[in-house]
This record gives structure tokens, sequence and C-alpha cells, in this order.
């Protein structure tokens, strides 16, 4: 199978590249120009294009059998806490999401796997 990964340079997308690798599945993924050379030394296809352009990535996602978008950008340690810290994930998370859909309609992609995340802690019992 040939899968387009977005955020193939990211956190997750890095470890779904890999794994997809490994089983031998063709990977294309979405980078910016600043990763390209980090893209290249993973093995698998770049493409730099737009994550909010549903024309551009839909040219990178033509001939692919399975869209993954792995696109996110969570904030770390105390990050987390700062007044308006989640604003690019939550724009990735929406428009970048739509976009995504939106092209692999365009490109003829029949599959979209969508990234979660989801947040658990150690019980503390009756504190917060």
């Amino acid at each position: 199978m040939k899968v387009f990964v977005t955020g193939a340079t990211g956190v997750m997308g890095t470890s779904i590249a890999r794994a997809l690798l490994s089983a031998g599945h063709d990977v294309k993924g979405l980078v910016r120009e600043s990763s390209l050379a980090r893209a290249r030394s993973m093995d698998f296809e770049p493409f730099v294009g737009d994550l909010f352009d549903p024309s551009s990535l839909a040219t990178g996602m033509r001939g692919c059998d399975v869209v993954c978008n792995a696109a996110t950008h969570v904030p770390v340690r105390n990050g987390v806490l700062r007044p308006g810290a989640w604003r690019v994930n939550d724009r990735i998370r929406s428009a970048g999401s739509r976009a995504v859909g939106a092209a692999a309609l365009e490109a003829g992609v029949s599959r979209l796997v969508q990234g979660s995340v989801s947040f658990t802690y150690a019980d503390q019992g009756g504190d917060v």
C-alpha cells in the first residue's frame, strides 16, 4: 500500500512512517521545507506542501491508497499552561483536518485515518 502521512517528521508521524516502512508499505510524507533533509534520511518520499491548502495536499496524495493525518502541535511541559498555547494545535486539528479530508476526496483516496489524542492521569483519590 502507498500511504500519505501528514506530519511525517513530527512525534506521531515519525513513529507512524517508520512502522509503515518496516511493514513494507510505501510512504509519502507531508513535510515542511525546513524538515526536508530529515525526511530524506528517514527513507520515505517527502512532499513539501501546505497542510491548509487542499489543492496542494491533493497533488501529493494522488496515487496513494490511504491518508494518515498525524499533523499536530501539542504544547509540552509547562508550555501547556501558557495562554493561547493550544491555538496552533487547534487550528491544525480543525482547519488542517478539514483540508486533509477535502484533499483526500479530490485526490480519490478512499481511506483516511485521523490521529487523535487523549490525556490520562494517575488516580489521585479525592485530590485534584
